[in-house]
C-alpha cells in the first residue's frame, strides 16, 4: 500500500495543554476567550474478573481499608455523544 502510494507519511504538529495535560484538537485552539466547554462525569462500573494486575491490588488495599463496595472508574469528557462506544477505559497507576 505504500509503494502504491496509499499510505503516506507527513509532519503534523500535535497541540498539548500543559494545563489539562492532553492533546488539544485543532479545532480547540479556535475557542474565543470565555468559551466553556460543556462535560459530564460518568462513573463506569468495573467487575473484578476485568481488573488488571494493577487495579486489582490498588483495589485490595482500598478493601482492606474500608471494606468491600463496588467499584466504579469516574470518567470526565467534552464529547458525551461518544459514551455509549466506549469499550475502554485507560488507568495509570
Amino acid at each position: 500500500m505504500v509503494e502504491q502510494g496509499h499510505i503516506t507519511y507527513r509532519l503534523r504538529p500535535t497541540y498539548y495543554s500543559p494545563s489539562s495535560r492532553t492533546a488539544l484538537a485543532e479545532s480547540e485552539l479556535k475557542y474565543e476567550d470565555g468559551h466553556k466547554s460543556r462535560s459530564v462525569y460518568v462513573g463506569f462500573a468495573v467487575d473484578e474478573a476485568d481488573m488488571s494486575s494493577g487495579l486489582r491490588k490498588a483495589y485490595e488495599e482500598a478493601v482492606g481499608k474500608t471494606g468491600k463496595a463496588p467499584l466504579r472508574l469516574a470518567v470526565w469528557t467534552t464529547t458525551a455523544w461518544t459514551l455509549p462506544a466506549n469499550a475502554v477505559s485507560v488507568l495509570g497507576l
